[in-house]
């Protein structure tokens, strides 16, 4: 996977495909929460509008909508992350559609549980040089850089409380959504800050392995503690 470092110092865009407004708001919460000067989040797949309009902290911002990720791609030549929120069925094919669209995208998250064994095995490996986190986990977030997927809350103030906007040194790692947010709350109150915190996944065969994770986690030069 790609280091978290370079993460923390270019965290890139995100093309988020699916429905999920309170997955989307909380990640526009997390940007404006690090200061960031636009939306991470720069393009919609699979809405039937032109735009969907979300909070900006005390303003509104509108999100460009598309019918297929080909059609983003006409209007948004370079996104680096896919923000899968497709189901199951739909995941597999929907990730080689957006690295088809984008070969020099970065990586993607994969939120749906129980993709066909098969098709995550082939996600694995097939795409050896990009970071995909899932499927069945909530996603990876570097704090003060990039908030991929759920993971840290849905409630800019549960982000807030945890002080996910600005960075520390603990590695917050797990298999379970609800263990990984149950983890970063108590690292936080305990007076800790978090360097990332990466779910990757309930499935049988996650396309990033703990192996993976904890590599990541031992190469990055602000990681000094692991949480698993």
């Amino acid at each position: 996977m790609h280091s978290i470092a370079a993460i923390r110092e270019n965290p890139g865009t995100i093309l988020a495909v699916g429905a999920y407004r309170p997955g989307y708001q909380a990640i526009l919460d997390f940007d404006v929460l690090i200061g960031r000067a636009s939306p991470s989040i720069v393009g919609i797949v699979g809405s039937t509008k032109r735009y969907e309009k979300y909070f900006w902290g005390n303003d509104e911002v509108l999100i460009p909508c598309f019918g297929t990720i080909a059609e983003a791609r006409q209007v948004l030549p370079h996104v680096d992350w896919l923000l899968n929120i497709t189901s199951a069925r739909r995941a597999f094919q929907m990730t080689e559609d957006f690295f088809a669209s984008y070969p020099g995208a970065r990586g993607a998250h994969i939120f749906a549980e129980d993709v066909p064994e098969i098709e995550a095995i082939k996600l694995s490996e097939t795409y050896t040089d990009k970071t995909i986190i899932g499927p069945a986990g909530v996603g990876l977030i570097v704090p003060g850089a990039l908030k991929l997927g759920v993971v840290g809350g849905v409630d800019w103030r549960q982000i807030k409380a945890n002080h996910l906007e600005q960075p520390g040194s603990v590695a917050v790692l797990a298999a379970s959504g609800g263990m990984i947010n149950e983890l970063i709350t108590m690292v936080a109150s305990s007076g800790h800050g978090l360097s990332f915190a990466l779910c990757f996944g309930g499935d049988r065969f996650p396309a990033t392995a703990p192996r993976d994770a904890f590599l990541a986690a031992e190469a990055d030069p602000d990681t000094k503690h692991i949480v698993y």
